[in-house]
């Protein structure tokens, strides 16, 4: 798959119920990570065109209600 413009294909990474110290955690946590699959080119903006800044296998932080779909899950 290619992906076009400035598109990105990310991989959620699995969710660590355990901290690298051995702290269990058990309610729910907000923040999940990601990992860059691939990425696309860029996007050209009128007759400029701006490469895509993200690269393959950077890791990024976001808030889990930003995945969450309408049915709650």
């Amino acid at each position: 798959m290619k992906l076009l413009h400035d598109w990105v294909l990310i991989e959620l990474e699995p969710e660590k119920n355990i901290t690298p110290s051995g702290i269990i955690l058990t309610g729910p946590q907000p923040v999940r990570t990601a990992k860059v699959v691939d990425v696309g080119p860029g996007r050209y903006y009128g007759d400029r065109f701006v490469k895509t800044s993200v690269k393959a296998g950077d890791r990024f932080p976001f808030f889990k209600a930003a995945s969450d779909t309408r049915n709650g899950k």
